[in-house]
């Protein structure tokens, strides 16, 4: 049984067949890069053959021909990426020391939040040994391990009285008296505070992810310098959160963040609306607020224009072009999922569409259970590697957001992986200047913009290579996290102390 719910198109078939090859162009780069040092001439990996069927030897040409054009940008940016973050290690025992503290779990780089966090803290790894400190729900297991070159992870759960006291604020705060009570030095968190106590002292600095935890944290170390990521307006992410218990919580929240704004040196904002819908809000604050967009490390994603996408599906026997979308639980992903099903695969027939991070159930639990078009699958929560090969696979992708703060990683990360994307202007909030490279449509144009793209793919796919090359460019050369952690870095420098 297919592990793809409603695929009646051969998409998980292809999706295996996928990754095959794109273990075998990974090893034929590898290999290609061996030529290239003892300066061989090269040899496409692929054998064009007579005895092969006519859509293998087209799918081959494809790959030698991408792998022919990744070969030197994939040299550069490997090492690039040496020379950055796998220093040796009497190198990072000498670099200074900073915390990033966490209000959830990001033990896994599966969802918006932990990528950003797992890309800004690779990126500091270059001038920093980073440890990512995630404060979790009593269920998840203390630990400690690296995750990134010169980034440790540490899990502390709010376990005893922390985590009586969330439940009793739960009743008059609603859902969202986790993160409103965990930092409430009142209620000992002893893995945490205990750890705070002995070790930023040796801090150059602590970026502080929200306002959840900085009393908590300011309780232990009241001297080191502070940095605020604001990833998110939490006024609305809150609110929407507490449902009922809106007004309450957001009183509690306000003093919250008002308290730590003052204190903090530097406040990291997603967008300029975030940034303004802060700075409204706290006047004081505006001279603080500093534009650290989301982002995507591009030299860790396959990249496939539209043609070779294409190309590939076909000759795995691919029916229909691939449309695909990425999301996680958070309302206005599940929202847009239920816009797909309703709205544009309904709309769309001649693509298959994909949904990436959410399975059927969740879908269902969450948006109530609706009828499934014949055309759209949901993939639910995949391996790094099956997420590049239906990327590979995809030859569109699509932000069809009608509501949210923040900003999408799933626009870089779809650009990087060379797709042409179709969003509304909410889908590309806090990426302006990709926006020429991007079809920006209201969600009631975008089922006609998909049509129009998907009848162009069909008859030119070459036809929209360069514009996904252009935006892939402009990524690489502006939203990369190497390029992002840059500017946090710029934020952060004048006020970080020396503790050498």
């Amino acid at each position: 049984m297919s592990r793809y719910v409603n695929d009646k198109s051969g998409l998980c078939f292809a999706a295996d067949e996928a990754m095959l090859y794109l273990r075998l162009f990974a090893e034929s780069r590898a290999a290609r890069q061996v030529r290239v040092a003892e300066a061989r001439p090269f040899a496409g990996p692929y054998p064009m053959d007579p005895e092969r069927s006519a859509w293998q030897n087209r799918l081959n040409h494809v790959l030698n021909r991408v792998l022919w054009k990744q070969h030197h940008f994939n040299q550069r940016v490997i090492s690039g990426a040496q020379d950055a973050l796998l220093m040796p290690a009497d190198e990072r025992s000498v670099r200074p020391l900073l915390q990033v503290i966490v209000p959830n779990d990001v033990s896994e780089n599966t969802t918006g939040g932990s990528a950003r966090m797992w890309g800004l803290c690779g990126s500091l790894a270059r001038h920093f040994r980073v440890e990512l400190i995630s404060v979790t729900r009593w269920w998840r297991e203390p630990e400690r391990r690296s995750i990134l070159p010169g980034v440790d992870l540490l899990i502390c759960s709010l376990r005893g009285e922390i985590d009586a006291a969330i439940k009793r604020a739960e009743r008059t705060v609603g859902p969202a008296g986790s993160f409103l009570t965990m930092g409430d030095p009142a209620h000992p968190l002893p893995m945490f505070d205990g750890y705070i106590r002995r070790t930023t002292s040796r801090a150059a600095g602590v970026l502080m992810v929200g306002p959840f935890l900085h009393a908590r944290f300011r309780a232990q170390a009241p001297d080191v310098p502070m940095f605020c990521d604001m990833h998110d307006v939490y006024r609305d992410y809150v609110g929407r959160m507490a449902g009922a218990y809106k007004e309450p919580a957001l009183q509690r929240l306000d003093q919250l963040e008002r308290r730590m704004l003052d204190d903090c040196a530097g406040i990291a904002s997603v967008s300029d609306a975030d940034a303004e819908a802060v700075g409204r809000l706290y006047p004081g604050a505006r001279s603080k607020i500093h534009l650290v967009p989301n982002g995507v490390s591009t030299a860790n994603v396959f990249r496939s224009y539209p043609s070779e996408s294409l190309a590939l599906a076909q000759g795995l026997g691919f029916r229909k072009p691939l449309i695909l979308f990425m999301g996680s639980v958070l309302e206005a992903n599940i929202c847009a999922m239920t816009f797909i099903i309703q709205h544009l695969a309904p709309a769309v027939p001649a693509a298959q569409w994909a949904i990436l991070g959410v399975s059927r159930e969740e879908h269902s639990r969450l948006a109530g259970s609706m009828a499934l078009p014949e055309n759209v699958a949901f993939c639910g929560r995949v391996p790094e590697t099956e997420k590049e090969a239906l990327f590979a696979l995809a030859a569109l992708a699509v932000a069809p957001m009608g509501d949210g703060t923040g900003s999408s990683l799933k626009i870089p990360d779809y650009l990087a992986h060379g797709k042409p994307v179709i969003s509304t202007p909410i889908g590309l909030r806090g990426f302006d200047a990709i926006a020429p490279h991007v079809e920006v449509v209201s969600l009631d144009d975008m089922a006609s913009a998909c049509s129009r793209l998907v009848a162009q793919l069909m008859a030119d796919p070459a036809s929209l290579d360069a514009r996904a090359e252009a935006a892939w460019r402009l990524v690489r050369d502006t939203l990369d996290w190497t390029v992002i952690g840059d500017r946090l870095m710029t934020m952060m420098k004048p006020h970080l102390r020396d503790v050498r």
